[in-house]
């Protein structure tokens, strides 16, 4: 059990950031997944969790002059690649200069199709975050209906 909504959040990020990575992991083969040339790795994904903190006001509620956590929104932050790999591509690439050892040549501008590979719903579905969070958040702020509803009637306000 769960008492605000912030250790949620906190929960739902280790589980999707797991399976996220597990997923990429599995995935991709290892020349997606290395760094190059200091960029971050594909198989580093971070997930990040965007919790607003409340003061809940003096007027008889039972945690009354605390702190009210709500979870806004979960972002995942990869490198593009991921993100490409999940939508696929269909674009026109630009010409360009190619040089290979000593020989150079131009690559005239040409149609790029990438289909698209659905991994971050695959992870998602796999973590069963969405279902974890939409349970334990409705406990949260259903405990907080019922005790704003005891507390209302005990002073008379209805």
């Amino acid at each position: 059990m769960y008492d605000n909504e912030k250790d949620v959040a906190q929960k739902a990020e280790r589980m999707l950031q797991t399976s996220l990575r597990s997923q990429a992991a599995s995935s991709f083969k290892e020349h997606i997944l290395k760094t190059n040339k200091g960029k971050k790795r594909l198989r580093d994904a971070v997930v990040k969790a965007t919790v607003r903190k409340y003061a809940n006001r003096l007027d008889g509620v039972s945690n009354a002059g605390k702190e009210t956590f709500y979870l806004n929104e979960i972002k995942v932050k990869m490198n593009k690649a991921g993100f490409v790999q999940h939508y696929g591509v269909d674009n026109v690439r630009e010409g360009h200069w190619r040089q290979q050892q000593k020989t150079s040549y131009f690559v005239k501008p040409h149609n790029f199709k990438m289909r698209a590979t659905p991994w971050i719903d695959g992870a998602i579905q796999r973590s069963d975050v969405l279902n974890f969070i939409s349970t334990e958040v409705a406990k949260i702020r259903m405990k907080n209906v019922v005790i704003y509803i005891k507390n209302s009637l005990e002073q008379g306000k209805i």
